[in-house]
């Protein structure tokens, strides 16, 4: 499953947590980070005058999700994946 981040980066669920694909400029220069579930500390949707957006906050920082559809089903994904890590909450 994937998603995009505010900043056009990919984002994608793998079996043991969240991989991070950045890229420079015209797709150059990746830069690939991946996140375990169990540093995820917690997710928040923020509405704001102009947008809305997920904060996924880690343990190496956040990351911010667009509040669209296909972003949402990812968020609901990365609950369910993180919940074991977060006492079943």
């Amino acid at each position: 499953m994937h998603a995009r981040t505010t900043q056009g980066s990919t984002v994608t669920l793998t079996e043991s947590g969240i991989l991070l694909e950045h890229s420079g400029h015209f797709g150059i220069n990746k830069n690939n980070k991946e996140i375990p579930f169990s540093a995820v500390r917690s997710i928040n949707f923020e509405k704001h005058l102009v947008r809305k957006f997920w904060t996924i906050l880690t343990r190496e920082g956040p990351f911010y999700l667009d509040a669209d559809n296909d972003n949402s089903d990812f968020v609901g994904e990365l609950k369910t994946r993180i919940a074991p890590y977060q006492g079943g909450q």
